[in-house]
């Protein structure tokens, strides 16, 4: 479950990349873990191919979970 705060602009990032000739998204946002905290998440997203119209064929991406990292750096 994407946190509340997060889902709108998660949605609305990922229309707009479609809709962009950008190769590459990425975003961070806020997942509830089974145990009921929030995970901090990464995505990124890289197009590998378009068609003649520039609209996406082929995607291939990762999610990285960096809830540690971001807690180191926020002391």
């Amino acid at each position: 479950l994407i946190h509340p705060d997060d889902l709108g602009a998660y949605h609305q990032g990922f229309r707009e990349f479609q809709t962009s000739h950008q190769e590459l998204w990425q975003l961070e946002y806020r997942i509830r873990r089974k145990d009921g905290t929030w995970a901090v998440y990464l995505d990124l997203i890289r197009v590998l191919a378009r068609d003649q119209f520039g609209k996406h064929l082929k995607l291939a991406g990762t999610v990285i979970d960096v809830s540690r990292l971001r807690a180191v750096e926020s002391g």
